[in-house]
């Protein structure tokens, strides 16, 4: 195999903007980057939420129908995402695979292609995706560096004395050879089921795309650029395929032009796309992935008060039994949105439907009980599938 590079965007918005600032994602970002790669046909892959798909739908279908032809075409491959920004973690499975499924739902009927690329919220991994994934028809996902380093770590450990003269023990860092992250790997669910796992090179992301030090963000500082147009084409002169992936700082009015060189400086055959690289010889096996979140998002959840209430509401409604007309509103929920927002008024938009939802299903459940009723459970038709 040549050597190639994988680039990697996601978009969402939460269901909480307003269409303006849809909108204003696709004219300065969403757009930009599909027109770019449309010129150019350099292949990338987008990571889009289906829950944005939808709100696209309304604002400005013709957005969508850009990123059709992209597909069509064959230069751009769609990943799938939870249909909102979920936490895997922390939810409960059934609902974590129902949020898969509806993606793949919208991404079928809005844009007539099924990915079988996974793109975890924030690179987020739990255990249960491991049997979610190959149910639904995925077959590679993206991992963070990070993750790989967790998740290859050998038991080495060293003593330390703390403060109170006690004794404790860590898990040393292992050594990281870089070359190990410019690879396939294959990671074994059964003797029949596999996925195909690409790491993404988080040293390379800061260097091409983060806001405070990436290339195409300092538009006015082209040697920087030229460095990193240098050192990507170094490392195309070996046998690699090469991942960067960005769920943040994306293409903007700022960094088009830079983004645009970059892409013609390299060569078009040196772009490529996940689905492309999977020959059987290149993959090395992995052999665990531990649950994983690369900004310990359960942190920032368990020292908020808002949060820690807002989790409480939903075990509730959990436990509860949710009538299928009033999953949507579960579902978006469900978005992590809700943890970024902070003390921000937006915030009570979920308080406030978290807590109505909640008084819905006990109404529901009483009326039922009242009626002899009982509720249906079967899953819903997939004609993605």
């Amino acid at each position: 195999m040549s050597s190639r590079l994988q680039l990697l965007w996601y978009y969402h918005q939460p269901t909480v903007s307003t269409d303006a600032e849809v909108n204003d994602l696709l004219l300065t970002s969403f757009l930009p980057l599909v027109r770019s790669h449309a010129a150019s046909s350099r292949k990338v892959t987008i990571a889009i939420t289906g829950a944005l798909v939808d709100r696209i739908a309304r604002v400005d279908p013709r957005a969508l129908d850009e990123l059709r032809a992209l597909l069509d075409d064959g230069i751009c491959e769609l990943a799938g995402t939870t249909y909102h920004e979920a936490f895997p973690p922390f939810l409960p499975v059934r609902y974590l695979k129902r949020q898969i499924e509806r993606d793949l739902d919208v991404k079928w009927s809005r844009l007539r292609h099924v990915p079988t690329l996974f793109h975890p919220t924030a690179f987020t991994w739990s255990g249960a995706l491991q049997e979610i994934l190959p149910e639904l028809g995925f077959h590679r996902l993206v991992i963070d560096e990070a993750h790989y380093v967790y998740a290859t770590s050998t038991q080495l450990w060293r003593w330390t004395v703390g403060s109170n003269t006690q004794l404790a023990s860590v898990l040393q860092p292992t050594f990281l050879d870089r070359g190990e992250l410019h690879r396939p790997y294959s990671y074994a669910i059964d003797d029949d089921r596999s996925l195909i796992c690409f790491i993404r090179d988080l040293e390379l992301v800061r260097d091409l795309s983060f806001g405070s030090t990436g290339a195409i963000h300092h538009p006015l500082e082209r040697q920087v650029l030229e460095e990193l147009i240098e050192r990507l084409t170094g490392l195309l002169r070996h046998d690699t395929c090469i991942t960067l992936a960005d769920d943040g700082d994306r293409v903007n009015p700022v960094s088009l032009v830079p983004y645009q060189r970059l892409l013609d400086a390299l060569p078009e055959d040196a772009f490529s796309t996940p689905g492309e690289n999977t020959e059987d010889a290149r993959l090395k096996p992995l052999s665990y992935l531990p649950s994983f979140s690369i900004a310990d998002h359960h942190q920032f959840w368990l020292v908020d008060l808002d949060s820690v209430h807002y989790l409480r509401l939903l075990e509730e409604i959990y436990r509860s039994d949710v009538p299928l007309e009033l999953e949507e509103d579960v579902l978006e929920l469900q978005d992590v949105f809700f943890l970024f927002w902070k003390t921000v008024p937006r915030k009570r938009y979920y308080l406030e439907k978290a807590l109505a939802l909640r008084d819905r299903v006990s109404d529901s459940n009483r009326s039922d009980q009242s009626l002899g009723r009982s509720k249906s459970t079967n899953a819903s038709a997939m004609p993605w599938a």
